[in-house]
């Protein structure tokens, strides 16, 4: 059940989408009882549940999509209204008020999971999600205080992109390279082609919520250049591969990259690759060239989080 909040509706671009979110106090029931809400609510919080006959009932803030935005990240076929559960947990608060005044809890900045001592404040840091899984296959979310991800598993460093602007702490790493319908690129084929000074990393930001993937104008752009000296075709894409760079422990122990993942046309037909003119950066001339995966990506797996330790892990069903 929806009703009104204090946050205003907002404008939005999600994906290549333009559209405006309604954010909305929700009420909804847990499978698992431990997960409640810790309201936000200016400067204090405090626990907001309502009484069931069954399962605990929470109340929290959700941003509701209008009909182009839930098209964008449903890839259609979803009827209103769609609720979108954020899954950032933290923001900037260095980030520019001219691009960013004002923004919204996210899902996972609300939720608490109680614990078994009776303790149900919700304020605890014992009590705050620090890891998170998303298992496309089983389409199912584990959460949890504690993380997910094994001590001996392969993971990938997350990139805070943060210290360049960025206004949430997206999950994002970092790609050694990229293959576009079989053309491969990188940081060093890219500054080389380009001619530039600066060698710009590649890096591949994890969004559960997006249908296909998208690419930062910047990239776009140089990419169109080099595909068309390459394949003398600048085509829609058809087929997106990477590679993404293991942590440096996995590095020094392997010497291999800890995950490739690949989309392509013919495996699903919601894929499509897009240009974003994202507003992240403080400096767009020096920023990463950014690529966004979306469900056509992380449909194939189970993408874990370590939100605290900033590591990841995908794992492809058939690794599972």
């Amino acid at each position: 059940r929806l009703s009104s909040s204090d946050y205003p509706p907002t404008e939005e671009i999600y994906g290549a989408v333009k559209g405006e979110i309604n954010w909305k106090l929700a009420r909804y029931t847990f499978r698992d009882p431990r997960l409640q809400i810790q309201k936000i609510n200016g400067d204090s919080q405090h626990l907001s549940t309502l009484s069931s006959s069954k399962l605990p009932t929470a109340s929290g803030v959700v941003g509701v999509l209008d009909d182009a935005l839930t098209n964008e990240a449903t890839g259609g076929g979803m009827i209103q209204p769609y609720a979108l559960l954020g899954l950032i947990q933290n923001s900037n608060p260095n980030a520019d008020k001219n691009r960013f005044p004002d923004p919204r809890p996210s899902f996972l900045e609300q939720e608490r999971i109680s614990t078994d001592d009776g303790d149900n404040s919700m304020t605890n840091e014992e009590n705050r999600i620090k890891s998170f899984s998303i298992n496309g296959p089983l389409r199912e979310m584990t959460l949890s205080t504690q993380s997910l991800i094994p001590a001996t598993a392969p993971t990938m460093s997350l990139v805070d992109l943060r210290s360049v602007g960025d206004f949430v702490d997206h999950y994002a790493v970092v790609v050694d390279s990229i293959s576009f319908d079989g053309i491969s690129v990188s940081s060093r084929s890219l500054k080389d082609f380009s001619g530039s000074s600066i060698e710009r990393p590649i890096v591949a930001v994890f969004d559960t919520g997006l249908t296909g993937c998208l690419l930062i104008r910047p990239f776009w752009d140089v990419l169109q250049k080099y595909r068309g000296v390459k394949s003398h075709s600048v085509d829609e894409f058809r087929s997106v591969s990477l590679s993404l760079r293991a942590s440096e422990k996995q590095k020094r122990n392997s010497g291999i990259a800890t995950c490739n993942i690949s989309s392509s046309l013919e495996e699903d037909q919601r894929f499509y690759v897009q240009p974003i003119d994202l507003d992240w950066f403080d400096d767009e001339k020096h920023s990463p060239y950014v690529i966004v995966l979306g469900q056509t990506f992380l449909s194939r797996g189970a993408l874990t989080i370590d939100i605290d330790e900033r590591k990841a892990t995908f794992n492809l069903a058939h690794d599972s």
